[in-house]
């Protein structure tokens, strides 16, 4: 399949999703943390790690095609996640401009931190870690780094959509 074709059923595949949270009867079928990922563009690493479990890459690719669109890939996400992981493992204290810091020089991102805020929102909204973890990482910082830990709205996917 090309990426054209490819990236207009993605376009689909986010309407979709997104046009779900509208519908009280559908409204629950995808978790807010997962409708946030398909309309960022961040690869939802929780939600497709099922299929870890009944298939090979193969057969993964084939049933999950979109893994190649992302702008914000898999591996990003798995990475921030355990960098995280670790360093609450670890109950070392981590301030966002921390975790800035520590990727500007790793990724070739020309927003890292449009693309840190994006996978801590999606990680958040995974439940990932504890409240007291993520008011911890963006304590004292600018408004935009604020968003992280708030409730999900589905305007934050599609502005002009208001349920």
């Amino acid at each position: 399949m090309d990426n054209s074709t490819l990236s207009a059923l993605a376009e689909i595949r986010k309407h979709l999703v997104t046009q779900a949270k509208f519908n009280n009867q559908t409204k629950n079928i995808y978790p807010d943390s997962y409708v946030y990922a398909i309309g960022k563009s961040v690869h939802p690493i929780f939600q497709e790690d099922i299929l870890d479990n009944f298939c090979d890459n193969n057969e993964k690719l084939a049933l999950y095609p979109f893994t190649q669109i992302y702008s914000i890939s898999y591996n990003q996400v798995t990475e921030v996640n355990l960098f995280l992981n670790e360093k609450r493992m670890d109950k070392k204290d981590i301030k966002f401009k921390d975790l800035e810091e520590h990727y500007k020089n790793i990724w070739n991102v020309t927003d890292i931190q449009d693309c840190l805020i994006k996978i801590c929102r999606y990680l958040y909204l995974s439940e990932a870690f504890d409240k007291a973890f993520w008011n911890s990482l963006i304590l004292n910082h600018r408004v935009e780094i604020l968003q992280i830990n708030q409730d999900f709205k589905i305007s934050e996917v599609f502005p002009f959509l208001n349920p």
